[in-house]
């Protein structure tokens, strides 16, 4: 009894030990499935908070940025399109602004330069019909002065070269030949010289010779030998022919002009004169090329002696030539002071030798044979002068000294052309006269009067 008592209580102690530690395990594991349950849902709990926490910080900061974006883009699209249409309206006045004035300028600068040509045409005009030529037409230098011009250039080159071709297309190039001569005028084309377009030589001839036919075949052949193209031979006639019968078995007429046969040493060969051209003359209006032979041939220096005074072509020449002519007069006037100068250093020279006819023999002599070379020496410089030789370089002889008693006039003019700068103009040479101290000029009205007095030698 007492056995089975132990037993059932041992069996009790065991059962009980195996309860409480059954319990205790069933407790610790029940226990640590709730800590972990509790701890696992604090931790979501916290990572669920931490995680709102951060997402709604991320969004906001996604938010604000986008925000920030998409403010600063819209207010960049603003500021841009404010700009833009500030920079256009400003744009747009500154440049109508600016167009204005532009135009405004334009046209008052058109404006001034119509009415400059128009006085200056309306000026040109009225002198033509008032005032002379400084030269007749047909002159030696001015009359190469006036085809070196880009008027009278054109009219030939379309008369003898003809399909559309005008002055445009040639340069007035150099006339010196091979054997030292010179050709009053030669065009040559701008490109290679070839059979469409051949150079032209001019030649203004008062007096038509035999001789001057020969020069003008050897002037073609020199021509031919350097272009390799023969030539198309131009000559004016002014005045005369010498040789009649050697003329007319030379040359035959053609429309206006003579020709002759030219092969191979010329392409063609025009002569205009005044007897080329009587059957057209009659013409309204004249062509240019009749004009031009017809404004040489008649050799006046005012228009209005003319009968075909109004013909257009004539009078457009005649205000190229008062142009040409009146803008190259100082130079003229300039040749004609040295010519002037020359004569009367020649006549002293003579004077001089005249003056020692009755002294001793042997020093007259010497000094006669001196004065005379001077004088043959001062005499060649006046024919190149006058053939317009301006290479010599060398000064003028004046072995004499001019003892002429000069008035106040001319030596304010000579003082006066030694002291300007630049090119000088009678008009403030004469009105500065007028204003000197003491006044001088009193007995010109005009400084045309004095000018023209200082030419002849008698200011």
């Amino acid at each position: 009894m007492d056995q089975i008592t132990a037993q059932d209580t041992a069996t009790a102690q065991a059962t009980a030990k195996a309860t409480a530690k059954a319990t205790a395990q069933a407790t610790a594991q029940g226990t640590a499935q709730a800590t972990v349950q509790a701890t696992v849902q604090a931790t979501a709990q916290d990572t669920a908070q931490d995680t709102a926490q951060a997402t709604a910080q991320a969004t906001a900061q996604d938010t604000a940025q986008d925000t920030a974006q998409a403010t600063a883009q819209a207010t960049t699209q603003a500021t841009a399109q404010d700009t833009a249409q500030a920079t256009a309206q400003a744009t747009a006045q500154a440049t109508a602004q600016a167009t204005a004035q532009a135009t405004a300028q334009a046209t008052a600068q058109a404006t001034a330069q119509a009415t400059a040509q128009a006085t200056a045409q309306a000026t040109a005009q009225d002198d033509m019909w008032t005032t002379a030529l400084p030269a007749r037409p047909g002159s030696d230098l001015l009359t190469r002065m006036l085809f070196n011009s880009q008027y009278v250039k054109n009219i030939i080159v379309k008369a003898v070269i003809g399909k559309g071709i005008c002055g445009d297309a040639y340069y007035v190039g150099s006339g010196e030949r091979h054997d030292g001569r010179r050709n009053d005028v030669v065009y040559y084309p701008l490109v290679a010289p070839s059979e469409e377009l051949r150079p032209i030589i001019v030649e203004i001839q008062a007096n038509v010779t035999k001789e001057f036919v020969w020069r003008t075949i050897r002037y073609c052949l020199d021509l031919l030998e350097d272009t390799k193209v023969a030539p198309v031979l131009v000559t004016f006639n002014i005045s005369s022919i010498t040789g009649r019968k050697f003329f007319d078995d030379t040359f035959t007429q053609e429309f206006a002009y003579f020709t002759q046969n030219s092969h191979p040493w010329a392409h063609c060969v025009y002569l205009y004169n005044s007897d080329s051209i009587k059957d057209y003359v009659d013409e309204t209006p004249m062509s240019p090329i009749i004009a031009l032979t017809y404004f040489l041939t008649e050799r006046q220096r005012h228009i209005i002696a003319l009968n075909k005074y109004d013909d257009p072509t004539v009078i457009d020449l005649y205000r190229q030539a008062y142009t040409i002519f009146t803008d190259h007069n100082e130079d003229i006037q300039d040749k004609e002071d040295a010519l002037l100068n020359h004569s009367k250093a020649i006549s002293l020279q003579f004077e001089k030798i005249a003056s020692y006819e009755n002294n001793d023999p042997s020093v007259s002599l010497k000094r006669i044979r001196k004065y005379a070379e001077d004088g043959r020496q001062l005499s060649q410089k006046m024919i190149k002068l006058i053939e317009g030789n301006d290479e010599e370089d060398s000064p003028t002889v004046t072995p004499i000294e001019l003892e002429c008693t000069k008035s106040e006039d001319l030596k304010f003019v000579e003082d006066f052309r030694k002291n300007i700068i630049g090119r000088f103009i009678w008009d403030d040479c004469y009105n500065a006269g007028l204003n000197n101290t003491p006044r001088l000029f009193g007995r010109y009205t005009h400084s045309k009067t004095l000018k023209r007095a200082y030419a002849r030698g008698t200011l």
